[in-house]
């Protein structure tokens, strides 16, 4: 059987079991040039290299063998997704041929920036690769704010794509699967998805206004402002937000100064960063109140007990997370039911 390691050293390195074969060769051409060898000794070692060549070539198979993707794959993908995600734009947004087209290698530039920095970081900047299109789109296609929203939805949804699979790799590599079946794992996963995603988002649809205080969507929300700019200017912006933008770019520089300047003193752990602050600012109230409460449990628990909560605190948060989610699918369900809720007035 191939371990994962032995896998990814083969996708590295294909050349790897020919140089372990023509090793051992010069090693017996050497010693069978020395005189204490006589020629019994030559043949037996001859044979018991051979038997090990064949062994280290049936346990070590090249090329696809090893769980390698084949490079037709992606590309008959591609093949297929381009000319569906141009026909679908053109046919129920209204774009023009060329700007899906274009949008696409936009995508693939930004995937690759999107995928160094979630390797690097962990962090996926998928708004800000949505972004980046908008700016192009504004240039190339200005007053058209469905062609700059849809493009940048291209662009962020193959940032998000490639990072999620850059991780499972990572992660299928580390228990050693082979990046083949998580690829084949993927496709099925794609189809479940489908089934899922789609009915869930129309029970949303159907039960909140996206945008509202129930359903706020900030990443939505920071895209659409984007577009309402480059499509109208300034202008578009509420009462004194040019002010905020400016107080708060400066900020986002103090801010890093002060933690590189009181690094490794007491001070430096109530400096914030300004992703922090910032996304304090994008999202609603009391999603910032719950996470403000999650952080002084998780203190309270390390100061308590800091090896259980080194131990456990990962599982903990993942599991509310996902509750929460599936709660939401429920209250969804309950709201479009008619059901009041128990916290505020029925509509």
């Amino acid at each position: 059987a191939i371990t994962g390691k032995q896998a990814f050293d083969k996708l590295t390195d294909v050349d790897t079991p020919k140089s372990r074969v023509t090793e051992p060769t010069n090693q017996t051409e050497d010693s069978s040039n020395s005189p204490e060898q006589d020629g019994s000794d030559v043949e037996e070692s001859l044979m018991s290299q051979q038997a090990d060549n064949n062994s280290s070539e049936e346990a070590e198979p090249t090329g696809t063998d090893v769980g390698n993707i084949p490079m037709s794959w992606p590309v008959i993908g591609l093949c297929l997704s381009i000319p569906a995600t141009t026909v679908v734009l053109w046919k129920f947004f209204g774009l023009q041929i060329w700007q899906p087209i274009l949008a696409v290698p936009i995508s693939y530039v930004l995937a690759y920036i999107a995928v160094r920095c979630a390797g690097e970081t962990d962090i996926n900047p998928v708004g800000a690769m949505g972004k980046v299109t908008q700016l192009v789109f504004a240039v190339i296609a200005p007053n058209n704010m469905v062609a700059n929203l849809m493009a940048a939805a291209i662009a962020g949804a193959g940032a998000s794509q490639a990072g999620d699979m850059m991780q499972d790799l990572k992660t299928g590599f580390l228990l050693g699967q082979h990046p083949r079946q998580q690829f084949i794992g993927q496709l099925i996963g794609i189809v479940g998805g489908i089934c899922v995603a789609v009915p869930i988002y129309k029970l949303f649809d159907k039960a909140y206004t996206f945008g509202s205080s129930t359903l706020p969507a900030p990443a939505a929300q920071a895209w659409k402002a984007v577009a309402e700019v480059l499509d109208e200017g300034f202008s578009s912006l509420p009462k004194g937000a040019p002010w905020a933008m400016l107080a708060a770019g400066i900020c986002g520089v103090i801010l890093p100064i002060l933690a590189l300047k009181s690094k490794g003193k007491k001070i430096a752990k109530w400096i914030p960063t300004g992703t922090t602050v910032g996304l304090a600012f994008v999202i609603f109230a009391d999603q910032s109140t719950i996470i403000a409460a999650g952080s002084l449990v998780a203190a309270l628990w390390g100061r308590h007990n800091p090896e259980q909560r080194s131990r456990l605190e990962s599982s903990v948060a993942s599991g509310l997370i996902a509750g929460a989610g599936v709660t939401g699918v429920v209250n969804a369900a309950l709201a479009l039911a008619g059901v009041p809720r128990i916290l505020e007035p029925a509509d």
